[in-house]
């Protein structure tokens, strides 16, 4: 809605589950801090999602798309319809807690060196999302972290570097990265770096907001004193085993969530990593990109010669 430049606006972004923005709506609405403004971007819907009474007292436009954007996208076209000082991206499969969206405001308007805040973010059985809590990661990053070997020596801030195991996540302190799934930005700074990066579709695109961000001499504020759930991976459905997620469709998302998972780290890597990483480092992870590729090419010629049901 483009009208009267308000302070907060919000930008939920669900795709096919109408139950989880009806969700992310009720929260917003009971928090202490309301948005003024919120676009629900209706990711190609199988029916238009209309806002209920969950919505309270929000002021709520919906924008539907016909397609599959990406989240940047989805994003960008949330963000395009709110002129708001400050705009909080929440995906649908978040619920944030009744004091996160004060906590965050509160926290960072007052200090213009804040481009971006976010908070503590939980799965549903209460551990941590780690994404809400990062560096920015490096090849070694990457490799520490796949072994494991940030856990063997937390404290250790070359082995711990993207979880940035050494600060803890109850505290307020800054960092290099948090997720979009829950991210409170200031509008100027948005602006500042041209909005989110379309280019990334899923994954990764948040870590290319923030190090932009900060790169524009913003700093990056986390609050764990405010917290959210985050039912991860709702939309992707990526370990979930069970028989209704074996379904055509399912399998079908999946597929191309592992797809575009693979071509955004891809390209983060390209853009940010390759520069500063040796040739010889760049050329296996350039080949272990292609093997996830050939991979992928695999199963889903796999799947496309197997007899339906």
């Amino acid at each position: 809605m483009v009208g009267e430049r308000a302070e907060l606006g919000a930008v939920v972004v669900g795709y096919r589950q109408p139950e989880m923005v009806t969700a992310a709506l009720a929260a917003l609405a009971a928090g202490s801090r309301r948005p003024d403004r919120v676009v629900v971007v209706d990711v190609d819907p199988l029916e238009p999602y209309r806002p209920g009474p969950e919505a309270g007292a929000l002021d709520v436009t919906v924008l539907h798309t016909d397609d599959n954007p990406g989240y940047a996208a989805a994003c960008n076209r949330g963000a395009a319809q709110s002129e708001t000082d400050w705009l909080l991206f929440l995906n649908a499969d978040v619920v944030v807690g009744g004091t996160t969206v004060a906590g965050l405001l509160e926290a960072a308007r007052d200090d213009e060196a804040i481009g971006i805040a976010g908070p503590r973010l939980e799965l549903p059985d209460g551990r941590l999302d780690h994404a809400c809590h990062r560096g920015i990661p490096s090849v070694l990053d990457s490799l520490f972290y796949t072994l494991r070997l940030d856990r063997l020596a937390p404290r250790l801030r070359t082995l711990g570097h993207y979880r940035l195991t050494w600060l803890d996540p109850g505290g307020t302190h800054d960092i290099e990265a948090c997720t979009g799934a829950c991210l409170l930005i200031r509008r100027e700074a948005l602006d500042t770096v041209g909005g989110w990066d379309e280019a990334y579709r899923f994954y990764a695109e948040d870590l290319d907001l923030c190090l932009r961000v900060a790169q524009r001499g913003y700093r990056i504020r986390y609050l764990g004193t405010v917290d959210s759930t985050h039912l991860k991976g709702a939309f992707s459905g990526i370990g979930d085993t069970s028989r209704a997620a074996r379904d055509p469709e399912r399998e079908a998302t999946r597929r191309w969530v592992r797809r575009e998972i693979v071509a955004s780290h891809k390209l983060f890597f390209e853009e940010h990593v390759r520069p500063v990483t040796a040739w010889p480092a760049s050329l296996a992870i350039r080949a272990m990109f292609r093997l996830q590729r050939l991979q992928l090419d695999a199963a889903e010629r796999l799947a496309r010669s197997a007899p339906g049901p």
